[in-house]
């Protein structure tokens, strides 16, 4: 278990009254941590709004949504995707306009990707090319013609991204996020062991409210935004007048706090000499300013003349201000949009601005190709639209991963920079808003049940990898699999959330080939609404309506690679192809309950580990797309090709949340559980005795050698 991501162990607890051995999920000692994981899942989902953390996903799922909305016929939407190619025709412009050589303009073909298309990128590229024309397939109807070339998902974006970071929500959580990461960096620096004293009370000194910090200017003129400046002064005991600590937002724990000596005792060498400074100074100006300022240099600049001498005006200049956490939030969301404006400027405003028209706007993260001045070894600054890693200790490495040239090295830069950016946000929250401090090994596990939360909805990346076999031949001890089940039922008669905390705690997924399609299988227990009244599904289970043999024999017409959502969501729909299920009792106006409870029916609980449930979402999406970056989608329907027995069934929630116990069920989910727990105990006791062995053997040889 070890080796497994923080979001992926699987923890096991002793139950406090018993002794017994049983999941962390049914440990009454956790129940409340889970509502505090709930807590802080809902905060952070709702401010890492997954569509514009990822711009590249935000124009692949509005080209989808024009597609799906045309009247083009079904099989052509089936072809279609953000990747498709285009061809453009256009006109060399001639290279001299005398009689004499006078070359003739030459027509040409060029083929762009549609998301190019509905971006115009295809004209940025040919920006010096004449009479540019998109040739469209002959099977495009007029209306999705007309859609795409009007299609305004640069304005569309913007809005978006001011519309949900301006909410009165996501602004506190930003500025909660600002306070913590603040406090945090320096803390950290603070107990640095080669941290001066002096350093260390200027720290104490801003915690305790006795030093009011100040905002940073390049060149006196352009906003570093995420920058954090806090000066010594007179009054603060033990201090240096003048000296002054640099934070960064931002920046990794290492790199976050700069020092700054008096002006008189040497600044204007540190400024002028440190290349950390200069990049983080850099990246935290807008790309506008960027290009207005040209070659980017430290350097002090200018001469003033103050009486005899000469002064240079410095590089760096500080400000106050009242509120700095209002000051961090406000600047950064104008630094987002400016970078937004100026990635995605139309070609009259490139036309009307030389400085756009030098950058070769992109919208999408994966295309950036702006090169920008350089600064200290060779580094090239390439902006990220993603206003969540302001807060994260990762956007260098995000950036990385959205740009590298290996697509594999790109996902997993990109995976680990959103989950350390998340587990970080976890940890600064936490102890903000929850109701007491938490140790360490409670952190941990918080971290880690939020994290598979936010894996569920869609904002953590997703993790697919073999499910293995469990060894279930070890028979368990009767006390163990009653006191399992007592806990279990006591567990689900809480409501629905207790049944989707099973789901979180147990759902696993992996990618496997099925017949030419690579797809997502989903392993653990889901929802399933019915009409039908417990005392027939208890018997019956539920059953296909489509012979099994029938699927067999072309499994993808449940699998979702040619869409078909909706697999009998009744079991007395004649349309339905598999038996449709949800790893969501209710999200956001979908899951099982929709088709269940809410309708005065019955929301039934699965057990299905030992089955291949197929994501329907995201398996339309990979055949739909195979060539693009896999992206998380919600498991909100999961289609099952064979029936589903009754003794897997654990339960239902009627209309009013209240649970239903399938007693057979619950009893085969408990010993089933017991035994794995003992292997899983059994394993872990055969590995620290290895270990131990290990240590004495090599105690042994160490004592012989003395």
């Amino acid at each position: 278990m070890e080796n497994l991501p923080l979001y992926e162990e699987n923890l096991i607890a002793h139950d406090a009254e018993t002794g017994l051995a049983l999941p962390r999920w049914l440990d009454p000692a956790t129940q409340a941590q889970d509502e505090d994981a709930h807590l802080l899942a809902e905060l952070i989902e709702a401010y890492a709004k997954p569509d514009l953390l990822d711009p590249l996903r935000f124009i692949e799922v509005q080209i989808e949504r024009l597609l799906t909305q045309s009247d083009a016929l079904s099989g052509i939407k089936r072809t279609i995707d953000s990747r498709t190619l285009i061809r453009v025709d256009f006109t060399t412009r001639p290279s001299n306009t005398g009689f004499i050589g006078t070359s003739t303009p030459k027509r040409s073909t060029r083929h762009f990707e549609l998301r190019d298309i509905v971006t115009d990128q295809h004209l940025v590229e040919l920006e010096d090319k004449a009479l540019v024309k998109v040739i469209w397939p002959r099977d495009f109807p007029p209306a999705l013609i007309d859609s795409l070339e009007n299609a305004d998902l640069q304005t569309l974006y913007r809005e978006q991204v001011l519309a949900h970071f301006t909410h009165p929500d996501n602004e506190y959580v930003y500025k909660l996020l600002a306070k913590q990461t603040l406090a945090a960096r320096l803390q950290s620096y603070a107990a640095k062991a080669n941290t001066s004293d002096s350093y260390r009370k200027l720290v104490k000194g801003y915690l305790d409210n006795k030093v009011h910090p100040k905002t940073v200017r390049f060149q006196n003129r352009y906003t570093v935004t995420q920058a954090v400046y806090l000066e010594a002064n007179v009054a603060l005991t033990g201090t240096i007048p003048g000296a002054a600590l640099l934070v960064f937002l931002g920046a990794s724990d290492t790199d976050a706090v700069i020092e700054l000596p008096a002006p008189a005792a040497g600044r204007k060498a540190v400024v002028e000499s440190s290349t950390l400074l200069a990049e983080l100074i850099y990246a935290r100006l807008k790309l506008y300013d960027r290009l207005a300022i040209g070659s980017f240099s430290m350097k002090y600049t200018g001469i003033m003349e103050r009486s005899n001498d000469f002064l240079r005006k410095p590089s760096l200049t500080f400000h106050k201000t009242d509120d700095i956490i209002s000051y961090l939030y406000l600047t950064h969301l104008e630094h987002t949009l400016s970078d937004m404006d100026t990635l995605v400027s139309t070609r009259h405003e490139r036309m009307m601005d030389k400085l756009l028209e030098l950058g070769g706007v992109v919208m999408t993260v994966m295309s950036m190709a702006v090169m920008m001045p350089t600064i200290g070894a060779g580094l090239t600054a390439r902006p990220l639209l993603a206003f969540l890693f302001g807060m994260g200790t990762v956007g260098v490495e995000v950036a990385r991963g959205s740009l590298a040239d290996h697509p594999d090295e790109a996902g997993e830069h990109y995976r680990a920079a959103i989950i350390a950016a998340l587990a970080e946000m976890v940890g600064l929250i936490a102890p903000a808003i929850l109701r007491s401090g938490l140790a360490k090994p409670d952190k941990r596990a918080l971290t880690n049940t939020v994290l598979k939360r936010m894996r569920f909805d869609g904002v953590a990346p997703p993790l697919y990898h073999d499910i293995p076999v469990m060894k279930r031949n070890i028979i368990p001890s009767e006390l163990g699999a009653m006191h399992l089940k007592r806990r279990l039922i006591e567990r689900l008669r809480k409501g629905p959330n207790a049944a989707q905390d099973m789901v979180y705690e147990y759902a696993r997924a992996t990618r496997q080939t099925v017949e030419g399609h690579e797809l997502i299988i989903y392993r653990g227990q889901v929802f399933r609404g019915d009409m039908r009244p417990p005392k027939t599904i208890f018997k019956e289970g539920f059953e296909l309506r489509t012979p099994a043999d029938e699927i067999r024999r072309d499994i993808h017409q449940v699998t979702g690679v040619r869409g078909g959502f909706g697999g009998g969501r009744n079991a007395l729909d004649p349309d339905g192809k598999g038996i449709s299920t949800s790893a969501f009792y209710y999200k956001e106006h979908t899951g099982a309950y929709v088709y269940g409870g809410q309708r005065g029916g019955y929301t039934y609980v699965i057990d299905t580990v030992d089955m291949d449930g197929y994501h329907l979402y995201a398996n339309h999406h990979m055949a739909k797309y195979p060539n693009t970056r896999h992206i998380n989608l919600r498991p909100t329907e999961i289609n099952y090709g064979e029936n589903i027995p009754p003794d897997i069934i654990l339960g239902a929630y009627d209309k009013s949340g209240n649970f239903i116990p399938n007693d057979i069920a619950l009893d085969y989910f408990a010993r089933r559980r017991a035994s794995e727990i003992e292997v899983q105990l059994a394993e872990a006791a055969a590995q620290a005795a290895k270990k131990a062995a290990i240590q004495e053997a090599a105690d042994r040889v160490k004592n012989n050698s003395v």
